[in-house]
């Protein structure tokens, strides 16, 4: 027998004891000696503010689906009637972040710095009026062969009935949430490309750039909180707010595409002190505009729960309508809350507002582009966002092309582009605005 097998031989009874050794099971150590399971962490409180409209969709949500307790949040929420008093109730403390519009966070004012973390909801309203405005329109339509108005329906269609209402002493009223709505921004491009005057509640009247010819002093339409009461009213507002009767006459993604409607905000310094409730927060908040954008059975389901949540639009009847977010509206289906990376905070979108308020008297007119760019820095989170996505289970394409610098606002319904770090010209190109 050669010694190498002689070797295995001996060896065997060993190897075979060790095998059936491994599979026996040592016995349980006693219960005393068993290590009691750790004590979770407790949930990260937030308190959030937000008002009855679209942009409470993706935090009214995440209560709902217990999205936030999934991220280690225990959320309180506040329900408020005007962004104003959110933003308010910010900058004295009493809330940890709050819904806005994103105009409100953009503005510098009272040295205080906020933020945006997460956009809320994208293409969120219209430009609707009454069949009683409808009606006089008609004989100023652009029509197809088969008779029916051409949509999107631009400006330039109301130009003529506006210098009529006017000379009346009667002028066309457009009801807007607030000066920086980004509905309000978006109907006075709207209209401004349609050669109107927006006249813009406590702003003083637009007037022509140097070098442009006068427009007729009658050619206004008057945008304000509260219109008069007994005359002909339009209405820019979000889906939530429209009246059933109303006619849509322009979608905001028809005039701007993808623009912001309501933002998640926060005070800069309330961010850096508790960074990952904020980035936890928006971690839910990102997994519940997918559930949102999932289904229009989604929807549905949201608009109920919402309704019974916020109580309908403010100043509605008690009884909720029955379909109050209006996502039967034909274009509602461009409103976003996560889809294509859409809850990402965007340089593109948050200069184009910049470039309305600046048109409009919010910001100086000789607002340089390192001011605007400066400005977009110091307010979007774009980090905190990107940690955000990588706490959820989310797979979020279009997120790169959000976060790029070079990105650019394309399709708006005047062809004229706002191109990177050019902001201060765009501005300066318009033919209606204020000096």
């Amino acid at each position: 027998m050669h010694p190498r097998d002689l070797f295995l031989l001996l060896c065997l009874p060993a190897i075979t004891l060790a095998v059936i050794g491994c599979g026996k099971k040592e016995p349980a150590p006693p219960r005393s000696e068993i290590p009691e399971d750790e004590t979770p962490p407790p949930l990260m409180e937030i308190t959030l503010g937000v008002v009855p409209d679209l942009g409470a969709a993706p935090i009214i949500m995440a209560i709902e689906r217990g999205l936030f307790e999934k991220h280690g949040v225990s959320p309180s929420i506040r329900i408020l009637e005007t962004t104003d008093e959110v933003r308010r109730q910010l900058v004295a403390g009493e809330l940890d972040a709050g819904m806005l519009y994103p105009g409100e966070a953009l503005l510098p004012r009272e040295k205080v710095d906020l933020t945006i973390s997460s956009i809320l909801v994208r293409n969120a309203g219209a430009v609707s009026v009454p069949p009683s405005l409808w009606t006089s329109m008609q004989p100023y339509l652009l029509r197809e062969a088969g008779g029916e108005a051409v949509h999107p329906i631009h400006a330039d269609t109301l130009r003529q009935l506006a210098q009529e209402s006017d000379r009346a002493e009667i002028p066309i009223h457009f009801q807007i949430e607030a000066p920086l709505d980004t509905n309000t921004l978006t109907l006075g491009y709207w209209l401004g490309a349609g050669g109107i005057f927006p006249d813009i509640g406590p702003l003083p009247p637009p007037s022509p750039s140097p070098g442009e010819p006068p427009f007729d002093k009658h050619n206004r339409v008057v945008l304000s909180k509260q219109p008069p009461p007994g005359i002909t009213k339009g209405l820019s507002s979000s889906l939530w707010h429209r009246p059933a009767d109303h006619i849509v006459l322009v979608s905001n993604e028809a005039i701007v595409k993808d623009l912001p409607s309501s933002v998640l905000a926060s005070l800069a310094t309330w961010n850096q002190a508790n960074r990952e409730t904020l980035v936890s927060c928006v971690a839910a908040l990102i997994e519940a505009g997918q559930w949102l954008d999932a289904s229009m059975e989604n929807r549905r389901t949201a608009a109920t729960e919402l309704a019974q949540v916020l109580g309908g639009p403010v100043g509605a009847p008690s009884t909720p309508p029955a379909n109050p977010l209006n996502f039967d509206l034909t274009s509602a289906n461009s409103v976003t809350f996560a889809d294509n990376g859409s809850a990402t905070p965007d340089r593109p979108s948050s200069l184009w507002i910049l470039s309305q308020m600046a048109r409009w008297g919010h910001l100086p007119p000789t607002t340089t582009d390192e001011a605007f760019e400066s400005l977009v820095d110091q307010t979007l989170e774009q980090d905190l966002f990107v940690d955000a996505v990588k706490k959820t289970e989310a797979f979020l394409p279009g997120i790169r092309l959000r976060l790029d610098r070079d990105a650019i606002i394309d399709q708006v319904i005047d062809g004229n582009r706002l191109l990177p770090q050019q902001t201060a010209a765009y501005v300066s190109g318009f033919k209606i605005k204020l000096p």
